[in-house]
């Protein structure tokens, strides 16, 4: 018996390959992470709708910057009430006229150049919006994917730990077995635990599966597959190494899209400054009108009437409302400003902690894969080694096997956390130009 149980133990890591797979009948949507992120950025509706948005600012700029429509007015000017003759009086007349209302300076151009600056945001905005999905979409992938590893890992070891149990029953079963009754209960612990796991970490695939899937599935086909997670974790890389006391990092992190919206805002806030000023030049109306009389009495015809002048409206007696609106603009300007640093010392901060974490990160995974996972391993090795020769319990080998799994899944979500940090650097170190953004 003790020979049975001998080699039950030897050959656990050997049975490590062996996995029960369960067929399900729903149809399945493999995707890797190139693939997550093509179909999210192809099915994003909000990118068609911003195009629709910029070309409705670029025609309404163009509109904005023509004159005002004339306006046309027809009457009877001066009827006698007592008789309503039309011949009767010499002031009486037929009138048409015609009013041009003359903005005041270069409101016009002004007002369009301000509808064309937010054309110009819409471009950055797209911009900014793909490589906020890329971010998004990876990060959610890598989670799902971290959470599809642990599994795996956690149902190779679910089969040792079922031999191990096997191994404490028959040998607590033999009158010659060392097995207590305390390594049969930790054993099918161990189990329950693993199992406690395992629905954990699928809850967690599953989360980020269904977060996926509005992005990578279109609206009508919601329902007809079952999202899944295909391929192994990518290798991601740095867009740029750069050191947080970089002197080329600010200027790297100001073409962030961003800080470039920031950079219209603040034109834009430039022409209201503009718009306000003219405020100050005056504004013309020109009016002109032509009178068209009756005959005399005795059925002379009477000459028309034509009449031309002019009406202004400029700040004569006080400019108190024209400086409030210029000082206003100056002040939402300055504010732009202020708030543009404000993004950017935030960028900065965020990059540097991120810098910070990384290394941090490629510290512990060397640290792992050098030294803890080969120790693990060989520390498992040596406890069944030992309980085979009988210089060894039970619970020794048990213990040694959870720290191996649990050294593997803190490995394998520091690997994780550390794609997910570059991920997000890059996002941060994402400059105008480097997103394409294609027009649907």
């Amino acid at each position: 018996m003790k020979t049975s149980v001998c080699i039950a133990l030897v050959m656990l890591p050997f049975s490590m390959s062996v996995v029960a797979v369960t067929k399900e009948k729903t149809d399945t949507h493999p995707v890797t992470l190139p693939q997550a992120i093509e179909s999210a950025l192809a099915l994003d509706p909000w990118l068609l709708a911003n195009s629709y948005r910029q070309e409705s600012a670029l025609a309404r700029s163009v509109g904005i910057k023509s004159l005002p429509d004339p306006k046309f007015n027809v009457g009877i000017k001066n009827l006698p009430t007592d008789t309503l003759d039309y011949d009767q009086e010499a002031m009486t007349q037929f009138s048409i006229g015609v009013s041009q209302m003359l903005p005041r300076g270069e409101t016009l151009s002004l007002k369009g150049k301000k509808l064309e600056q937010k054309a110009d945001q819409h471009p950055l905005l797209r911009e900014e919006r793909r490589a906020a999905v890329i971010r998004d979409i990876s990060i959610l992938w890598l989670r799902a994917i971290k959470a599809q590893k642990s599994i795996e890992l956690i149902n190779e070891n679910y089969q040792i730990f079922l031999q191990l149990n096997d191994v404490a029953t028959s040998s607590y079963s033999s009158a010659f077995g060392r097995t207590r009754q305390q390594d049969l209960v930790r054993a099918e612990l161990e189990l329950v635990n693993l199992e406690d796991r395992l629905t954990q970490l699928k809850q967690q695939r599953d989360v980020a599966l269904q977060q996926l899937e509005p992005w990578l599935i279109p609206a009508g086909e919601t329902g007809t597959a079952r999202l899944t997670i295909k391929g192994q974790i990518p290798e991601l890389k740095l867009r740029d190494i750069m050191a947080p006391l970089d002197p080329k990092l600010i200027s790297h992190l100001s073409k962030h899209p961003r800080l470039a919206l920031f950079d219209i805002s603040i034109g834009m806030a430039s022409t209201d400054l503009l718009l306000a000023e003219q405020k100050y030049k005056p504004e013309w109306i020109i009016n002109a009108s032509y009178g068209i009389r009756g005959k005399t009495a005795v059925g002379d015809e009477r000459s028309d009437l034509f009449s031309m002048g002019v009406t202004i409206d400029i700040p004569v007696f006080s400019t108190s409302r024209q400086d409030s609106e210029v000082k206003a603009a100056i002040t939402d300007r300055e504010a732009l400003k202020t708030e543009r640093l404000l993004l950017l010392r935030e960028l900065y901060s965020r990059y540097g902690a991120l810098h910070s974490d990384l290394e941090k990160l490629d510290k512990r995974q060397r640290l792992y894969e050098q030294q803890l996972l080969p120790g693990f391993s060989e520390s498992a090795e040596a406890a069944i080694n030992a309980y085979t020769v009988d210089d060894g319990s039970f619970a020794e080998v048990v213990r040694a096997r959870i720290s191996e799994l649990d050294a593997k899944l803190t490995s394998l979500g520091i690997h994780v956390e550390r794609l997910k940090t570059i991920t997000v650097m890059n996002y941060l170190l994402t400059q105008v130009g480097d997103v394409e953004v294609t027009e649907q």
